[in-house]
């Protein structure tokens, strides 16, 4: 989860409040945001996050500010986003700064100490030989800097079935990170890091495949420091990936951009741009069958660009944000958003959002060729290479107050999507479509969050947020349309004995998705019933290291989570936890 704003101070000099490590992605994200889960299966299985209606179920991620995506669904998996020396720092819907609509997850390097070097281990050991081994290494704040991150899990749960058959499967990730820094005497700084990443996945019962493997691949180099006018950051990247389905059908995609951010002295002038170049090539493998002239391999590429101006003004007592985006896209040609953000000066109590924009198509949706299937269900997503922009208008008011010793943050939006890329099926056809901007799409949602955090023979801590949403599909056939109601708890209680040498930690968290459409098929015609977790966590801390035991879905509860999919039963694990300096 994420540390809540509305937390109570501890003494002093005590230790920190406990919050559990996550153990994935999904893990994550579920814990600490509106943002629903939905995966077919377990670990490794294909996930998307749904929340607001009409919004891309394919989180974008970034991490210091440099997107870590290739445009491509199969290969920007958020399974292969490691979370080992990294922390989650923002979560937004609708259209970003750089125009895209769909969850923008900003992660930020965890900061080395300034007195000596740091060493963050985290494991866990669940049933059937399924562990986690995250290792992040951090030297101190120095002229030069290292730091190294690696990632391991591995899932060999065989309560990962098929509707109707059980069918063992075996899960493994590893990411490595390595980055070297320099910081000059004027406080600038140059940073290089590479990412090298390794998948294996068998039985996917969405895609009808019994293997997948990716490979890949990013690097960076970023400088960030003060000049006369304002904080630059200047960075290019490289991003690219394999994916292999059932060691025949190859994919291989590459993106490479330069990205420019200017932050003007004293809420000055902020300037952006981001300039983006993508290939890719699919050989195809096994499409003839079902994809008729779209068969085959297939090679294309194309260029985006995007720049973005925002200049915060006071205007009587209001803080007044206007934010103007350009935008080009190879295929899809020229496109503008712009938003405007108004609070009160003084306060951040509320908050009203204006947004116009719409995203770009994805480089799958022109150019990939795919099957979707479950329990006797089949469709065919075939590519469309004439898509142009979505086009969206969204309005968000964001309230918060205190209310009886709790926070309250109220959160609701209104959205108005035309153009939308969404399935169309083929003329005569009920199975067989292909991707159009079709969809007319009227949505809202509201999610209210509750925290609370005090003594209570010791320390107790509890933070809900509850999701309703409702959405009128006008015209199209949409994908990944969100649940009606979901919500989250999450409630830690801590006792510290032994001056603080030692803590007993107890932890209870509650997971609930409403019943919903299968988020791969087009259309909400095949429901997913509704889903209630409960996970328990006992800890016990101890001086650097922190020890505890899981029980991942309490009542071994399974149900679907796709048309030919059920979930995981219930999971056990021992945890550990350990930071020392040296």
């Amino acid at each position: 989860g994420r540390a809540s704003a509305g937390l109570l101070a501890t003494p002093e000099g005590s230790a920190p409040l406990w919050l559990p490590i996550p153990i994935d992605i999904q893990d994550l994200l579920g814990r600490a945001s509106s943002l629903v889960p939905v995966a077919d299966g377990a670990f490794g299985a294909s996930l998307l996050f749904v929340d607001e209606a009409g919004d891309d179920p394919q989180p974008s991620f970034s991490r210091d500010g440099i997107p870590l995506g290739t445009g491509h669904r199969w290969a920007d998996d958020p399974w292969a986003v490691s979370l080992s020396g990294v922390e989650l720092t923002g979560i937004a819907s609708g259209p970003d700064r750089w125009g895209a609509s769909a969850p923008a997850i900003a992660l930020t390097s965890t900061a080395p100490a300034t007195d000596a070097a740091t060493t963050d281990t985290r494991f866990t050991k669940g049933s059937d030989d399924s562990y986690l081994r995250r290792v992040s290494f951090r030297t101190p704040v120095a002229p030069w800097s290292l730091r190294f991150d690696f990632d391991e899990l591995i899932d060999q749960l065989p309560e990962d079935d098929l509707v109707g058959a059980a069918n063992r499967h075996e899960s493994k990730f590893r990411s490595a990170r390595a980055s070297v820094s320099r910081r000059m005497s004027d406080g600038t700084r140059l940073e290089l890091t590479h990412e090298r990443i390794r998948k294996h996945k068998t039985v996917l019962p969405v895609h009808d495949a019994l293997h997948q493997e990716l490979w890949a691949q990013r690097t960076s180099l970023a400088w960030r420091g003060e000049t006369p006018v304002g904080r630059l950051q200047a960075a290019v990247f490289v991003n690219g990936a394999d994916v292999e389905w059932d060691r025949a059908r190859k994919l291989e995609i590459a993106r490479e951009g330069v990205q420019v951010e200017l932050a003007g002295r004293d809420d000055g002038l902020e300037l952006g741009a981001r300039v983006m170049a993508w290939r890719l090539d699919d050989d195809g493998t096994g499409t003839a069958e079902w994809a008729g002239d779209d068969a085959g391999p297939v090679s294309s590429g194309g260029q985006e660009a995007a720049m973005t101006a925002l200049r915060p003004l006071r205007v009587g007592g209001l803080r007044v944000v206007p934010t103007g985006i350009l935008r080009w896209h190879r295929q899809a040609g020229w496109n503008h958003s712009a938003s405007l953000d108004l609070q009160a000066a003084d306060s951040d109590r509320m908050r009203l959002t204006l947004q116009h924009g719409g995203r770009s198509p994805r480089s799958d949706e022109l150019y990939t060729a795919a099957r979707v299937t479950g329990a006797g269900i089949e469709a065919v997503l075939l590519p469309q290479h004439e898509l142009g922009w979505e086009s969206l208008d969204r309005a968000a008011l964001s309230w918060r107050a205190g209310l009886l010793g709790n926070e309250l943050v109220i959160d609701g939006a209104v959205r108005r999507l035309r153009d939308g890329i969404g399935w169309r099926p083929l003329a005569g056809e009920t199975v067989t479509g292909r991707w159009a901007n079709e969809v007319e799409l009227d949505g809202w949602n509201v999610d209210l969050k509750l925290r609370r955090a005090g003594r209570c023979a010791g320390w107790a801590r509890v933070e809900g947020i509850v999701s309703a949403r409702g959405h009128d599909v006008k015209a199209g056939t949409p994908i990944a349309l969100p649940p009606e109601r979901s919500a989250v708890l999450n409630v830690f209680w801590e006792k510290h004995w032994f001056h603080e040498d030692g803590i007993l930690e107890l932890g209870y968290i509650l997971e609930h998705r409403g019943g919903m459409g299968d988020p791969w098929l087009p259309g909400d015609d095949v429901r997913l019933p509704s889903v209630t977790l409960h996970h328990v966590i006992v800890g016990f801390r101890l001086v650097g290291v922190d020890l505890g035991y899981e029980l991942h879905n309490l009542t071994n509860r399974r149900v679907p989570v796709s048309a030919g999919s059920l979930s995981p039963g219930q999971v056990n694990r021992w945890r550990m936890h350990w930071t020392f300096r040296h």
